[in-house]
């Protein structure tokens, strides 16, 4: 493949940003967070796609991070490249909303379909993970000589196990490591909320435990109160009786006084006029004493209704406090069950538990398939490796190989050296050279090396015949660089190649 010439609509911080490529080797420059690794991203996503992540991938979500804020819909470019003599056009909108792929062989107008397998078919079959595992190549960072020979051991044991580069077993056994780590979290944070929740619920029976002690010393109260109340109505009946059976005496002993004077009056000198005196008095008493009876008669009735009213209004706080605490007293054995079942062992704590097992599973089988390679992959690999890694070294280094416990071993032109015993410098064109190898082996059709500030630990020496090196390949070559390193020594060997300049602004 030759890049030809890329457009960017919208990606990242990059607008209507218009590339053009050459043949050999391109130098794209431009200060810290010009959009150099945002390009490199767009290049991966052109060949490859690019979709939204869901759940806990969305924190390395490469399309919400590129994603434009104010033009989703414009989130789309276009790369124009070669294959065999074949000049093709790709356009992609990444808009989830509005997905589209179209890819077009300019030389004919042949449409090609994406989705049936078309793009797959022009880059050999090559997938996102082994393109950038072999063709893309950045700065190795801080790891230490150790770690970074241990990087190279991973991949001659891939190519064993699984025929390509695309699965890292040293990165595997990372993940399963880090993966570890978030099982053991989960679990804890499991078992905290867990007994959290239990905690809650225990506050929670003791507060209906202590509603149904207030509920019941409510209760006794008021049964106290009521029969006092009832007591003193009753008294206040008795003494109302009682007022009104002395009336009745007292006024029955005035009438028989009355009778007795009226006798004498009857038979006396004025007797008619004695007669109607009496009658009169009489009839006076009579209607007091009724009165003063109707009077008694109506307080013991209102008595009686006050005996009445208390009993309803007893009976019904009764049967209220009754309610009241078969409420609570099921929300309690409610509560009760809640917290014998949150003690058992759930769901989520049996899925963990899966999850332990086939972790441990997975390192055991990791480290089953983790074995020395052999066969006809290992002998061309070492091949092309030791070829490649004698033109950057200038000879120093003629053969590289692997021992039986996976350990890479050069060979100058006299004695085998362990890789771990090299300087970073050395190490680092060791990775390089298994790395370009590890691309020509595996990859059907050539692609285009991308370097994202990948020679930072070169010397100058170093890095002239790595330069020269590449100068002399078919493929492209994209270096993305901050500084102008790489140019001056470009210019300083007469070793051809073209200046690309970003000057977008903000974080790469």
């Amino acid at each position: 493949m030759i890049l030809k010439e890329a457009y960017i609509e919208n990606f990242g911080k990059l607008h209507k940003e218009e590339i053009v490529f050459r043949p050999g080797i391109n130098v794209i420059c431009g200060g810290n967070e010009a959009g150099k690794t945002t390009f490199a991203e767009f290049l991966s996503a052109m060949l490859f796609g690019l979709e939204p992540k869901r759940g806990r991938s969305q924190k390395n979500d490469a399309y919400r991070r590129y994603e434009p804020w104010n033009a989703a819909s414009y989130y789309c470019g276009s790369l124009r490249f070669e294959i065999e003599d074949r000049p093709f056009v790709l356009k992609r909108n990444f808009y989830h909303k509005e997905k589209t792929a179209e890819l077009k062989n300019e030389a004919d107008g042949e449409q090609l379909s994406v989705e049936f397998g078309d793009l797959s078919m022009l880059l050999g079959e090559l997938g996102r993970s082994a393109y950038e595992n072999t063709w893309c190549i950045g700065q190795t960072g801080a790891v230490t000589g150790e770690e970074l020979a241990g990087i190279l051991r991973e991949y001659l044991s891939n190519l064993e196990n699984t025929g390509e580069a695309d699965i890292s077993l040293l990165l595997a056994q990372k993940n399963l490591e880090q993966r570890g780590k978030e099982i053991r979290r989960e679990k804890k944070a499991l078992l905290e909320e867990k007994e959290s929740r239990v905690e809650k619920l225990r506050v929670e029976e003791q507060l209906l435990t202590g509603d149904m002690e207030k509920l019941e010393e409510q209760t006794g109260h008021e049964a106290i109160r009521h029969d006092l109340k009832i007591q003193a109505l009753m008294r206040e009946e008795h003494e109302t009786g009682q007022k009104k059976r002395s009336g009745w005496q007292i006024w029955m002993a005035v009438l028989c006084g009355v009778a007795a004077v009226s006798h004498l009056f009857l038979f006396g000198k004025y007797a008619v006029a004695a007669w109607c005196t009496v009658e009169m008095l009489f009839l006076f008493f009579l209607f007091f004493a009724v009165f003063t009876g109707r009077r008694q008669h109506q307080k013991q009735v209102a008595v009686l209704e006050q005996q009445k009213a208390e009993m309803q209004r007893h009976q019904a706080l009764k049967q209220t406090f009754a309610e009241q605490r078969t409420d609570k007293e099921l929300r309690r054995d409610n509560v009760r069950e809640a917290i014998r079942e949150a003690m058992q062992k759930g769901s989520a704590e049996a899925e963990i538990e899966k999850k332990e097992q086939a972790l441990l599973l997975a390192q055991q089988i990791l480290g089953e398939s983790s074995g020395g390679m052999s066969g006809e992959a290992k002998e061309k690999l070492y091949a092309s490796a030791s070829g490649i890694l004698s033109e950057i070294t200038g000879g120093r280094y003629v053969s590289l190989k692997f021992d039986d416990a996976m350990r890479i071993v050069l060979s100058d032109s006299k004695k085998e050296i362990p890789v771990e015993a090299l300087s970073r410098g050395t190490i680092e064109q060791v990775y390089l050279a298994v790395r370009i190898a590890i691309a020509a082996v595996l990859s059907d059709e050539p692609m285009f090396y991308s370097f994202d500030e990948a020679f930072a630990f070169y010397d100058e020496d170093r890095l002239a015949a790595v330069l020269a090196y590449l100068g002399r390949q078919p493929q492209q070559s994209l270096i993305f660089t901050c500084t102008t390193r790489e140019e001056d020594i470009l210019k300083k060997n007469d070793i051809p190649y073209h200046r690309i300049v970003l000057h977008t602004g903000g974080g790469s």
